[in-house]
């Protein structure tokens, strides 16, 4: 029996050292509340209360950590807290200032408190060791590591979901200055690294625990320019699954500094979720966020196949032989007709990575929504031909594609009296790379002396091909105000 009850006093032992660290925070937490409390204006106002709801999830885990202590009174007085007032008052009014309907402050309120449920359990993930990466000695103060004092500043401000600015302005001060880079890069990249890595294995964590996921898949940022690790994540086919695929208890940490590689998750389809709904296999589940198996609403079997996106056979420019690329080239560039200039060489690239499937449909969209207008007396049949017909690739100055915006009124400004508005979503986990970082890694890559003798420089002359070629769904434009559609099959027709 010795071995079980060491275990459990190890156990132990974490845990109080975690409510120790929770209980710090929030003392750390009240400080900087007294001195908000002296400023005024919105900002100063949001911010206190994103402290408090700070405070509020923090409660909630000091509460559960009380109990698995043995403490049922002191977790009784947590839970009492974490209840009494409105941790987001003053935010409620900023938002009533600025004309936003009960609605939408209710909405935005919900959004913050997950916000703060997010950030405390980021802090947790790193104490428990989950994103946990040794701080170097060549880079941070010894004293600093040794005392614990910079640890305690990573938690302090994972928990209170801190900025990447408020974070390196908190740990400059132990960076060496001999360091590379300079005291401020270190800073900053400690920061960023640390919120990216507790925030990918609260992502893992949940993966894992949802039993409707089968796996998950590594994508690449659209800023990671230079093949690392983080290729061989998302480019190789682990487990026979495709690219990027592992089982969902197998997903890799982010293996270094600056990643903002990112983890989607692959769930079962519809028609298996409903069956194991209704077989009482997720019960334990629903029973652990709260919910009575009896009392959710049962999901109904669908009429047709659940729509899939289809994943990028291909994502990035050295998985492509200069073969294909030569067979590329050869295709005529253009040809116009009466819906405007389609482009067949990108048609071409968007078959080989399985993008010119048809759409999905929903009239329960979760992704961000899109509109795309048609003009002219075929209006409707340009917007059939998007659902069900063969897939139609224009031009534009961000890259060749289909272009779409998320302002129905711009939409219907292309459609004009006589036309036609269709409405989508693209689907949630779909690969986008911002317009301008695209155009910026291009220009890059055209000064390489690789490129210069490569017959892929003229396909790369088009964003909207080297987005296609590097596997990307869609190019987002201006902050999602448009997206150029790259991969159909990632886009859900809404038919509310």
């Amino acid at each position: 029996m010795a071995g079980p009850k060491r275990e459990l006093r190890a156990e132990q032992t974490v845990q109080v050292r975690i409510l120790h660290h929770l209980r710090r925070s929030y003392s750390a937490i009240d400080t900087e509340l007294k001195k908000l409390e002296r400023k005024a204006g919105p900002g100063a106002a949001l911010k206190r209360s994103q402290l408090k709801a700070a405070q509020t999830a923090m409660r909630g885990e000091i509460a559960t950590l009380w109990k698995l202590v043995g403490s049922e009174v002191e977790a009784g007085r947590a839970l009492a807290a974490a209840a009494a007032g409105d941790d987001l008052a003053e935010a409620a009014d900023i938002f009533k200032l600025a004309g936003l309907t009960k609605t939408e402050i209710q909405i935005l309120k919900a959004g913050m408190r997950e916000a703060a449920t997010l950030s405390v359990d980021a802090a947790l993930r790193r104490a428990m060791g989950d994103s946990y990466v040794p701080l170097s000695e060549r880079v941070w103060k010894s004293e600093a590591l040794v005392r614990g004092q910079l640890d305690r500043i990573i938690f302090d401000h994972l928990s209170r979901g801190s900025s990447a600015r408020e974070f390196a302005k908190a740990v400059r001060q132990f960076a060496l200055p001999s360091t590379r880079g300079g005291v401020r890069y270190a800073a900053a990249r400690l920061a960023r690294t640390e919120i990216n890595n507790a925030h990918h294995a609260v992502m893992k964590r949940e993966i894992e625990a949802e039993p409707f996921v089968t796996y998950a898949q590594w994508h690449l940022s659209g800023s990671h320019k230079v093949p690392d690790e983080c290729n061989d994540y998302a480019q190789t086919d682990h487990i026979g699954e495709g690219p990027g695929v592992y089982k969902k208890n197998a997903v890799p940490n982010r293996p270094h500094p600056n990643c903002f590689c990112y983890v989607t998750a692959i769930t079962v389809d519809r028609d298996e979720f409903v069956k194991s709904f209704q077989e009482g296999k997720y019960d334990d589940w629903l029973r652990s966020h709260g919910v009575d198996p009896g009392e959710a609403p049962t999901p109904s079997v669908p009429t047709a196949p659940a729509h899939v996106r289809r994943i990028a056979s291909r994502q990035s420019l050295d998985q492509w032989s200069d073969a294909e690329i030569q067979e590329l080239l050869r295709m005529s560039p253009s040809y116009g007709d009466a819906a405007g200039t389609h482009d067949p060489v990108l048609h071409a690239i968007l078959e080989k990575q399985g993008f010119t499937g048809f759409p999905g449909q929903t009239s329960s969209p979760e992704g961000a929504i899109l509109f795309r207008g048609f003009a002219g007396k075929d209006a409707s049949a340009y917007a059939k031909q998007y659902s069900s017909g063969d897939m139609f690739v224009g031009q534009g100055m961000w890259g060749n594609g289909v272009y779409t915006t998320s302002i129905e009124k711009y939409a219907w400004m292309y459609a004009e009296d006589d036309g036609v508005v269709s409405k989508m979503e693209l689907m949630p986990g779909a690969r986008t790379i911002d317009a301008k970082e695209l155009k910026k890694m291009l220009s890059d890559m055209a000064l390489d002396p690789k490129f210069a003798v490569s017959p892929m420089r003229k396909l790369l002359k088009d964003p909207g091909k080297a987005a296609a070629l590097m596997g990307y769904d869609a190019i987002d434009v201006m902050g999602g105000k448009e997206m150029v559609i790259l991969n159909r099959t990632a886009t859900r027709m809404v038919t509310s």
